[in-house]
C-alpha cells in the first residue's frame, strides 16, 4: 500500500505540473522555458521569482524581466534581466530606457501573467525536490 501512495503522490505532482504549465500562454511558456534553462546559473535556483515582465524584442527573441533571487550571502537581489536562449543576464538597459526607447528597440508587451509563470516555477521546484 505504501508503494501505491508513493505512485499516487507522484501522479498528483505530475498532474498538477502539467495543468499549471498547460494554462500558460505562448509568452508565459517561452519565459518559463528560458528560465528553466538558465536556472542553474543562480546560487539558489528555487529562490528565482519573476517580479515584472517589461517587454519582448522580436528581432532578438529577447525578454526583459525583473527577477528576484537569493544571492550567495542569503540576501535577496531584485534586478532587471535580459532573458534569451543564451540564458539570463543583467540588462544593459534600465527600466526607464526600455520605456523611452521601446519603439527604437522594437519592443512589444504581449499579454503575460507573472503569477502563472511563478506557479509553474514553484511546481518545477517541487518536482526537483527543492
Amino acid at each position: 500500500q505504501t508503494s501505491f501512495i508513493k505512485k499516487q503522490s507522484w501522479y498528483n505532482n505530475f498532474s498538477e505540473t502539467t495543468t499549471v504549465q498547460s494554462s500558460l500562454n505562448e509568452t508565459e511558456q517561452n519565459i518559463y522555458n528560458l528560465l528553466i534553462n538558465a536556472i542553474d546559473r543562480f546560487p539558489n535556483p528555487s529562490s528565482v521569482k519573476v517580479i515584472k515582465f517589461h517587454a519582448y524584442q522580436d528581432r532578438t527573441n529577447k525578454y526583459y524581466i525583473t527577477l528576484s533571487a537569493e544571492n550567495n550571502f542569503g540576501g535577496y537581489l531584485t534586478d532587471l534581466y535580459e532573458l534569451d536562449e543564451d540564458g539570463a543576464y543583467g540588462s544593459t538597459h534600465t527600466e526607464s530606457q526600455l520605456s523611452e526607447m521601446g519603439m527604437i528597440l522594437g519592443l512589444s508587451k504581449p499579454s503575460c501573467d507573472i503569477s502563472k509563470i511563478n506557479n509553474a516555477l514553484n511546481q518545477y521546484y517541487l518536482s526537483q525536490g527543492w
